[in-house]
């Protein structure tokens, strides 16, 4: 099975492995950043200060399992426009869906993450990551890094699209290994729905059913 967002989800969010020599090279900005990503000056400060907010979440804590879980939503809350995303990856079905289908497809979209990797939340410890150079692309800017598995195995490209937002930036799709995973997700939904007659309540039901995304996640 091939790559997919929720795989960058993985990688990104468990920056939980944001190892001490990542964190000695963050810059002054950044280190004030990084007790609250909101206050970062430019995008690869946001993504550098989220790394250190998920690594000191969870490092060297023993969470349990609803613990991990809700800390793995919160931040996944809080680091990317998921209500962006989620429209994306719908795609032209959002205008055909009701205001209902919209509001039940986000939680399911958002459920589908959660419960696909909450618990791997914690497998990334020991990792290090490191924020490279910035891109500007129209409004939104592109940021380059690097995480580098804590098995030896050899470094991941992942490239993060950030958006302003509120004075702060919200991260709206994700590249794993120059691959963009919104756009991977998108044709998968939309296959679903055109199996089914077009209709956007069969994608919702097979998100809602863990049939979308949970089979990619060992991949």
């Amino acid at each position: 099975m091939r790559k997919t967002w929720l795989i960058a989800t993985a990688l990104s969010l468990p920056l939980a492995g944001f190892s001490s020599m990542g964190a000695h090279a963050v810059d002054a900005a950044t280190a004030t950043a990084a007790a609250d990503p909101a206050k970062a000056q430019t995008p690869d400060q946001f993504i550098q200060a989220l790394a250190e907010q998920v690594f000191n979440s969870i490092n060297g804590k023993r969470l349990s399992d609803d613990e991990t879980t809700a800390r793995f939503r919160t931040l996944l809350q809080e680091a990317f426009d998921l209500k962006s995303i989620g429209r994306f990856e719908l795609g032209p079905y959002y205008n055909s869906a009701t205001d209902q289908q919209r509001t039940d497809y986000q939680q399911a979209f958002e459920n589908m993450i959660v419960n696909a990797y909450a618990l791997r939340f914690r497998d990334y410890s020991g990792a290090s990551f490191k924020a490279g150079r910035s891109i500007p692309q129209g409004k939104d800017t592109q940021v380059d890094s690097q995480i580098f598995p804590n098995s030896g195995a050899p470094a991941i490209d992942v490239s993060w699209k950030i958006r302003p937002e509120n004075g702060s930036y919200k991260i709206i799709d994700v590249a794993v290994e120059g691959v963009s995973l919104g756009n991977t997700e998108k044709a998968e939904f939309a296959s679903i729905i055109e199996r089914n007659g077009g209709k956007v309540q069969a994608l919702i039901d097979a998100l809602k059913n863990n049939q979308v995304g949970l089979t990619d996640q060992n991949q």
